[in-house]
């Protein structure tokens, strides 16, 4: 039997078992549950949940997501006879099955489910609406509560479908199209009176431009910084500041190991900083600079140090910063030469000092408190021209 594995879950209250959806229009389609054989370090087949339809081609099961109590559920794609409306399902330990709602909307496809403040985010693949979906904490699903967004809420009026959804550290969703990017502000609270939804602006050449215009946002990711990776369907995966209005980094096959120029997910671990990017020619891993952020500092490093003109030329960059952090650099003699704000667990300086200009050769202390001064860290930096 082929699988078509598009998520796979361990179960919270019993990691040695784990669940996995497959999506494959055969026989077979639905859910499976394996075990963990300490002896064979190798997983047993346990049990195949076919969601109540052995068709082949209704309830395909795509993506899992636990709720705050450990409670599982899946979405479920074309789930009614005419394969017209998706579902979300609902996992009964005491019975040991799947409990499948139907979302009764003209939406057949749907993406894995976020769970945040409470709530489901869903994207809508085939229709160009996104849903939140609010099961009121009672897993029987009989007194749910559906809100969609669409493109009277400001999602683009050419998209076909919405595509991936993030929520930052500010409250905000940020919700992919496959025609452009839309952001809704303190998202939990407005998706529940009249939502509107804003594309990002930026400056272009002094004219003012939609960010990702009629492009298909694969995957969302937030890392500890607040920052955002972006993939862009055959446009690779672009690093974004926490207001998405700067671009920090831009992967693509040809820059980077990336195999190709659609990603179709990625990960963050955000204790490492680590990235994953996941393509359908395997998975490419990036250690970024943005690990666990906290209010204090972590395990600050500056790197490269020393910094030989000659051998680089690009910014130093520090990392294991506070969430919010004072920066001052000082020369020698206790002059401050460079003062900035981070915000994203690291800074990068281009060893111009406040004038503009490069600094002369010599070591260079960084001074740095966290937000409320209780924390504090220091660096030195030696420069070589």
């Amino acid at each position: 039997m082929k699988f078509n594995v598009l998520d796979a879950i361990f179960d919270q209250t019993n990691n040695t078992d784990l669940f996995f959806t497959n999506y494959n229009v055969s026989t077979g389609h639905g859910i499976y549950k394996l075990k963990y054989n300490s002896t064979l370090k190798d997983f047993d087949f346990t049990k195949y949940y076919d969601l109540d339809e052995p068709s082949i081609w209704l309830r395909r099961p795509v993506g899992f997501a636990y709720d705050d109590l450990n409670n599982l559920f899946a979405t479920i794609g074309f789930s009614t006879a005419q394969g017209t409306s998706a579902a979300i399902s609902y996992y009964d330990k005491a019975t040991d099955q799947f409990l499948v709602k139907n979302f009764d909307i003209t939406s057949s496809a749907v993406q894995q489910p976020l769970f945040y403040q409470g709530l489901f985010w869903i994207p809508l693949p085939r229709s160009n609406d996104f849903m939140v979906y609010d099961y009121k904490k009672t897993p029987d699903l009989t007194d749910d509560v559906k809100y969609i967004i669409n493109n009277s809420h400001g999602l683009p009026s050419n998209s076909g479908g919405t595509l991936s959804v993030a929520i930052d550290k500010s409250g905000d969703a940020w919700i992919g199209t496959d025609a452009g990017l839309r952001i809704l502000p303190n998202a939990a609270a407005e998706v529940k009176s009249n939502p509107q939804v804003e594309p990002i602006v930026i400056e272009q050449g002094g004219i003012a431009e939609e960010l990702f215009k009629d492009s298909q946002i694969l995957q969302i990711e937030v890392d500890a910084g607040n920052q955002k990776w972006i993939s862009i369907d055959g446009g690779g995966v672009y690093y974004l500041s926490a207001n998405g209005e700067q671009t920090i980094k831009h992967f693509t096959k040809e820059n980077s190991p990336l195999p190709t120029n659609s990603v179709t997910d990625i990960k963050v671990d955000k204790k490492t900083g680590k990235v994953y990017f996941v393509t359908y020619d395997g998975i490419v891993t990036y250690q970024g600079d943005v690990g666990d952020v906290t209010s204090n500092f972590g395990n600050v490093l500056v790197y490269p140090n020393p910094v030989v003109y000659s051998n680089f030329k690009g910014k130093v960059t520090i990392k294991g910063l506070a969430e919010k952090t004072n920066i001052r650099i000082t020369d020698a003699a206790g002059n401050i030469v460079h003062s900035a704000v981070a915000r994203a667990g690291y800074y990068e300086w281009d060893l111009n000092n406040q004038r503009g200009t490069r600094v002369a050769s010599g070591i260079y202390f960084v001074l740095m408190t966290n937000e409320d001064g209780s924390d504090k860290a220091t660096a030195k930096i030696a420069v070589v021209n």
